[in-house]
C-alpha cells in the first residue's frame, strides 16, 4: 500500500512538470507569433501612431490580441483534456482506480497558470509594438533624383517614374 501511494505521488509530480513545461512552450509559441505580427504590422502601427494613437492604445491592442490567443488555445487544450478524461473513464477500470477525475482545485490551478502565461507572453510583444516610433515606420525610402536618372544620356530630361504631374527633374 505504501509503495502504491509513492508511485501515485511520483506520477502526479511528473504530470505537473509535464503540464508546466507544456504551458511554457505554448506561451513561447504565442509570444513568437505575436512578435511576427508586430514585425509584419509595423506600417499599421506607424500609421496608427501618426494618426494619434497613444503608446497605451497600441500596447493594449497587442496585449489583448496575445492574451485572447493564449486563452483561446488554452481553452481548446483544456476541453480536449476533459474529453480525454471522459473517454478514459468509459473504459473498464481496475478496482483500485477510480478513473481520471478533475477536481475543482486542479481546474482552478490550470486556469490560473494559463492566465499567468497569457499575461507574461503577451506583455513583451505588446510593449515592443508600443515603443515603435510614429511616422516613418515602413515608409519606402526616398530615392535621390540623381539615382532616378542614372544611366540616361540626357539626365536633365528625366521624369520621376509614374508621376504625371511631377514635371521634369533636374
Amino acid at each position: 500500500r505504501l509503495m502504491f501511494g509513492r508511485m501515485i505521488g511520483t506520477m502526479r509530480d511528473f504530470f505537473w512538470v509535464v503540464g508546466i513545461i507544456t504551458l511554457a512552450l505554448g506561451g513561447l509559441g504565442v509570444m513568437n507569433i505575436m512578435l511576427v505580427a508586430v514585425r509584419e504590422r509595423t506600417r499599421e502601427i506607424g500609421v496608427r501612431k501618426t494618426m494619434g494613437a497613444t503608446t497605451g492604445n497600441v500596447q493594449r491592442q497587442f496585449f489583448l490580441e496575445g492574451f485572447i490567443l493564449t486563452m483561446l488555445s488554452g481553452s481548446i487544450g483544456f476541453g480536449a483534456a476533459l474529453g480525454l478524461c471522459w473517454l478514459v473513464n468509459l473504459l473498464p477500470m481496475p478496482t483500485r482506480f477510480s478513473g481520471m477525475i478533475l477536481t475543482p482545485s486542479a481546474g482552478l490551478a490550470a486556469v490560473a497558470a494559463l492566465t499567468v502565461v497569457g499575461v507574461i507572453t503577451s506583455t513583451y510583444p505588446a510593449r515592443r509594438a508600443a515603443l515603435l516610433p510614429p511616422g516613418a515606420l515602413g515608409a519606402p525610402a526616398r530615392r535621390s533624383p540623381a539615382r532616378d536618372c542614372e544611366g540616361l544620356a540626357r539626365p536633365r530630361i528625366c521624369w520621376r517614374p509614374g508621376a504625371a504631374r511631377g514635371g521634369p527633374r533636374a
